[in-house]
């Protein structure tokens, strides 16, 4: 079965200036377990690189954290699926 990602609102308290090398915000995900937030930015060698950041409800990390860094956009947004 496939998994459609749905966006969410700006999930107030979770996300807090977390995403050094990504600062520029692009949706958020409601989760089972949580939400995920996708960010982008640009590396070290002027690629776009994005940023899958993943708290609970009450804005926890997990252990082991899925958080991650993605040089595609279609990449990230797999693993969010993978998280839905």
């Amino acid at each position: 079965m496939k998994v459609m990602l749905k966006e969410c609102n700006v999930p107030n308290g979770v996300f807090q200036n977390v995403n050094f090398m990504t600062p520029n915000i692009r949706a958020y995900y409601k989760l089972k377990k949580g939400y995920a937030e996708l960010s982008e930015g640009v590396g070290m060698h002027a690629e776009p690189i994005f940023g899958v950041t993943v708290r609970s409800y009450l804005g926890e990390r997990f252990n082991p954290d899925p958080s991650n860094l993605y040089f595609s956009r279609k990449t990230a947004l797999d693993a969010i699926t993978e998280l839905s």
